[in-house]
């Protein structure tokens, strides 16, 4: 190998390097950036959502009205995983929002009275009225099929165990129970899960005039369970 060829690779080798080390500062520069933009993104929307708006209280007690399940009494009940909110008779709301560690009164959040709580619980309690009032004005008369929490049935026999949930009428999980059907992916193996609530996502669109119905929104009622075995 002369001298010019020697030369020549070591000019190559310096450029291959200068173009690695540049493009490796551009890339870590652009996902700083990135990171940052994110960052401030998701400030703004909690920012947006910080504070409900002034007629917020008659929205909800609308939405109450019209997705609500009546009782004998007159009143009007709304609940969810996270809420309960009651219009009675006379028309006066009252109900709570349930958080990780705390319990906050309806019309306290109404009033942007949340008192010591994080943002992040703010955040929560603010978008869970929002969302009741969406759900109201996207569902109308099928609102009253959002109420309530989800019963699980689960059918099983020696190979296999199906789980029924009763929000979307899904099969939420399946799980292979005979011993021989194991995943060597944990320590120590566990059950082969064929899928789970976090993977399950069965369901049907449904367009309205001015909308769309998602059926895994819809919590189903179960009417009878002859047997819990397959």
């Amino acid at each position: 190998m002369d001298k010019n060829t020697l030369l020549g690779l070591l000019l190559m080798g310096g450029l291959i390097f200068g173009f690695l080390y540049c493009g490796a500062g551009n890339q870590e520069k652009n996902e700083t950036t990135d990171a940052v933009a994110n960052n401030t993104e998701q400030t703004d929307v909690r920012k947006a959502v910080d504070t409900l708006e002034a007629n917020a209280g008659s929205r909800l007690l609308s939405a109450v009205r019209t997705i609500g399940v009546p009782a004998a009494d007159g009143s009007l009940a709304l609940s969810g995983a996270n809420y309960s909110i009651v219009v009675d008779a006379e028309g006066n709301l009252s109900g709570d929002i349930q958080l990780a560690d705390t319990t906050l009164a309806i019309n306290k959040v109404l009033a942007n009275e949340t008192g010591n709580i994080t943002p992040e619980q703010k955040f929560v309690a603010v978008s869970t009225v929002n969302d009741i009032i969406t759900n109201a004005g996207r569902y109308k008369s099928f609102g009253k099929f959002l109420n309530g929490n989800a019963e699980k049935v689960t059918l099983s026999n020696n190979v296999i165990s199906v789980d029924f949930s009763s929000r979307g009428g899904i099969i939420e999980q399946v799980t292979l129970l005979d011993s021989q059907y194991v995943t060597e992916l944990t320590t120590p193996p566990t059950q082969i899960k064929l899928f789970t609530p976090e993977t399950a996502g069965y369901g049907f669109k449904m367009q309205t005039e001015d909308n769309w119905i998602d059926t895994r929104d819809l919590n189903f009622t179960i009417t009878q369970q002859a047997t819990a075995r397959l």
